[in-house]
């Protein structure tokens, strides 16, 4: 397991969700050379679709594989992979493949609102955040247009914005109009909820079709899943190595990381070094 000039990188990122891929995407961008470790494998997205349609039992883990090296919760067995000590079940629902949970998550992307910022100043509870919206206006902004978020720009929901979403508001279906329609009567607004699925083609995802639900996998790629981050930052030049399951972090003299350890299905170790 000796360094060489193929497992040395300015960054080693750890898990290919969407903080991982985003982050890969934007270092790969500015000339950084950058490794991503995924413990799963890639997603075939017409595979998993057709695996969901032929499952008995279909939660939202149904359409994706379960590798033993790479293990996730059932949705049957509460205890299958956390210990469970007390009489109140933990039941997580995450993904370990290229693009993480992001596959199955419902896409709905509402802001903090500002009072969210400052619950203790404002209302007595809680503390307040080190930071203001305002602050987090911009990245807010940014997210939206990085991940692709259908919304309606003039209807803030009382969240200030400094720019428009990338892509105007998903329509209504027809019951989320009849509601609305009954609701207004006594003065209830129903409005279109922001969510990164695409209103129109954007970032090399197709419209949205209104096949059924966002969850547990949209059929045609039209929601964000950070897959797409992830081949964009490798097409840029970035290394992605999946079944990739670190199990050590290397620590020098100074406390600090220089090396990821990790294992590949046939069980072989290897070590990938970074500068972070």
């Amino acid at each position: 397991m000796s360094d060489n000039p193929a497992t040395a990188f300015d960054f080693v990122i750890v898990g290919s969700g969407v903080a991982g891929a985003l982050l890969a995407r934007e270092l790969v961008k500015v000339g950084s050379t950058v490794c991503i470790l995924e413990s799963g494998g890639h997603i075939d997205r017409n595979q998993a679709v057709e695996k969901y349609r032929n499952s008995l039992v279909r939660d939202l883990a149904a359409p994706y594989p379960q590798w033993a090296w790479a293990p996730i919760p059932d949705a049957a067995n509460a205890a299958s992979y956390f210990g469970q000590n007390s009489s109140q079940e933990y039941r997580p629902s995450y993904l370990k493949q290229v693009g993480g949970t992001t596959w199955h998550w419902t896409g709905m992307t509402p802001r903090f609102l500002p009072a969210d910022f400052a619950l203790h100043s404002r209302y007595g509870v809680g503390v307040d955040w080190p930071i203001s919206y305002a602050t987090l206006e911009p990245y807010y902004l940014k997210a939206e247009h990085s991940l692709g978020v259908s919304g309606d720009s003039v209807d803030d929901h009382g969240s200030p914005r400094s720019g428009n979403y990338p892509m105007p508001a998903i329509p209504m279906p027809y019951s989320d109009r009849v509601v609305a329609e009954r609701l207004a009567k006594h003065g209830i607004p129903v409005k279109p909820f922001p969510a990164a699925r695409n209103s129109s083609d954007y970032n090399n995802r197709p419209q949205c079709r209104g096949n059924n639900t966002c969850t547990p996998i949209c059929p045609i790629g039209a929601q964000y899943s950070a897959d797409t981050d992830v081949d964009h930052a490798v097409r840029l030049g970035a290394t992605l190595i999946d079944r990739a399951t670190v199990y050590r972090l290397e620590i020098n003299s100074d406390k600090r990381i220089v090396a990821a350890h990790y294992k590949l299905p046939d069980g072989t170790n290897h070590r990938v070094t970074a500068k972070r």
